[in-house]
């Protein structure tokens, strides 16, 4: 909608600057978080975030399936990486990780 004008259009401005204020870079004090406060998630918490989902005993009532997960190894070469997209013996795909919780 920024990209259309909205954000400066005169029919549309209010309602983009108190809705959509960080598109608009409005913010003022509608923001809920400030652009220079530290980040929430630090450096592989994404990652663990999805490996305790997959094991922890909490979870396993909703069935967690992996589809598709990055190498375990945050130091996988290129060549590695390349070896293991070939492998045909993994009960997943290596990528990004994407999980589907059967009885959620």
């Amino acid at each position: 909608w920024k990209h259309l004008g909205n954000c400066t259009s005169d029919d549309d401005q209010k309602w983009m600057h108190r809705y959509c204020a960080p598109v608009c870079e409005a913010c003022g004090e509608v923001c809920p978080v400030k652009p220079l406060s530290e980040d929430i998630w630090e450096s592989g918490d994404l990652n663990r975030f999805f490996e305790r989902v997959t094991t922890d005993e909490k979870f396993k009532r909703y069935k967690p399936t992996i589809l598709s997960r990055p190498p375990t190894d945050d130091n996988t070469s290129t060549e590695e990486l390349l070896e293991l997209l070939d492998r045909n013996d993994l009960d997943h795909k290596i990528g990004p990780w994407i999980i589907v919780l059967e009885d959620f």
